[in-house]
């Protein structure tokens, strides 16, 4: 994933994995966000862990997601991003700037309201 193509767009980074019961916990929110957001130019883009593509796509087919996931199998990306555990979001603004980072699970509102600082910017 090149975040250079999403110049101008609002970005939404997760990182996670299917073990991973914390993001099992957040994923229909996930959801749920995503489809109430999508029309706005925001990008999400799931980043799944260590894991193979066969895990990572059917887990996203058992629970219907449409969001972009990618994989980093070598956990290359979450060393480079300073991931310590997972699920950790980061919100990057149509300006390209992180503008808030996240760990652990978030409610439906909590991703609202981070969603809420980047999409104005």
């Amino acid at each position: 994933v090149d975040l250079a193509s999403y110049e101008g767009r609002p970005v939404w980074v997760v990182f996670w994995a299917t073990w991973c019961p914390p993001c099992q916990q957040e994923t229909p929110d996930l959801q749920r966000a995503w489809d109430a957001n999508r029309d706005t130019g925001l990008a999400l883009i799931a980043v799944n862990v260590q894991e193979s593509a066969d895990v990572a796509n059917e887990y996203a087919a058992t629970y219907g997601l449409t969001y972009r996931i990618a994989l980093d199998p070598t956990a290359g990306a979450f060393r480079a991003w300073s991931v310590f555990g997972l699920p950790t979001h980061y919100f990057i603004g149509r300006d390209g700037r992180i503008k808030d980072r996240w760990f652990g699970p978030m409610s439906l509102d909590q991703m609202q309201q981070r969603l809420t600082l980047i999409e104005g910017t």
